[in-house]
């Protein structure tokens, strides 16, 4: 009996002793975006930029792959390159909107832009985990050149995921100015993000963004107008995705190490038990 008290003892104190471990040391790297993070996202809309022969905005519908991927990881620091594909229906890639490359570094707790990499950016890639309705996320937007708040705005739901909404908006922000005319540029951008609050997935995106030239006569004349969204399968995968990284967060962050913590506890219990048990008979032979 007294063996017995002791291996459920020793059991019980090694299974606290790794749900412990799990919860404080294990877990909180899972949070980190992984070292082979890798994301893709298609969206499909329009761009509408300005001819210079008529003055008007030529419309040209668009689609528009964005790769992101870790290609260097140092501690918290992860090295993504973003490579950016614009394409006409027919697949083919448009001619004013060559692909683009572009190395940058993140922290892979907070997702935040850190120096290094080809430019220097502001702000997030993207919004963190544990998302809270009374904080504003400075998130990057590239048409505009700036970090830009992502305010809560409410709640919804995306092929069955409770989402959080966030709104991002700018008017009139100063650009460089346009290096033909020389004359000033402003950027307005609207942008409606529904976002997986735990793991900090966005879902679904509509963004609107545009550059203008302040003319000193025509006033402001808009140059590039991007009207974009997720496409539909990317909404899809995208809810997908984050439903199986929320289950996860959940149940292996949060369920598994305090039920593991909660089983060695009943463990070192019952083996206190037994061995008072046995003490206590072992007591009444003496007696006897």
């Amino acid at each position: 009996m007294r063996s017995a008290a002791v291996v459920l003892l020793v059991i019980g104190a090694c299974v606290i002793t790794f749900g412990a471990v799990w919860l404080t040391i294990v877990f909180p790297g899972m949070e980190k975006l992984p070292a082979d993070f890798s994301r893709e996202d298609t969206f499909s809309g329009t761009y509408r930029v300005l001819n210079p022969a008529t003055g008007q905005l030529d419309e040209i519908p668009v689609t528009i792959q964005q790769l992101r991927e870790t290609v260097a990881n140092k501690g918290n620091e992860a090295t993504i390159k973003e490579t950016v594909t614009t394409l006409l229906p027919t697949g083919q890639p448009v001619p004013q909107f060559p692909t683009t490359e572009t190395m940058v570094v993140v922290d892979r707790v907070t997702r935040a832009y850190l120096p290094g990499g080809d430019v220097q950016r502001s702000g997030s890639l993207s919004l963190p985990l544990d998302v809270k309705p009374d904080v504003e996320y400075p998130i990057w937007v590239g048409n505009t050149g700036r970090a830009l708040p992502a305010k809560y705005t409410g709640t919804g739901e995306v092929e069955g995921l409770e989402v959080y909404l966030f709104t991002i908006s700018g008017t009139d922000l100063a650009l460089t100015p346009d290096p033909q005319s020389g004359l000033p540029r402003v950027s307005d951008a609207h942008i409606e993000l529904k976002v997986e609050p735990r793991s900090g997935a966005t879902v679904d995106t509509v963004s609107q963004t545009s550059i203008s030239l302040m003319h000193p006569q025509a006033g402001k004349t808009p140059m590039f107008v991007s009207t974009i969204s997720f496409t539909d399968d990317n909404v899809a995968r995208s809810a997908s995705d984050a439903k199986a990284a929320r289950t996860q967060l959940i149940m292996v962050g949060s369920y598994m190490p305090w039920l593991l913590m909660g089983l060695g506890m009943l463990l070192a219990l019952a083996g206190i038990s037994l061995y008072g048990l046995f003490c206590w008979r072992r007591m009444r032979a003496a007696k006897a």
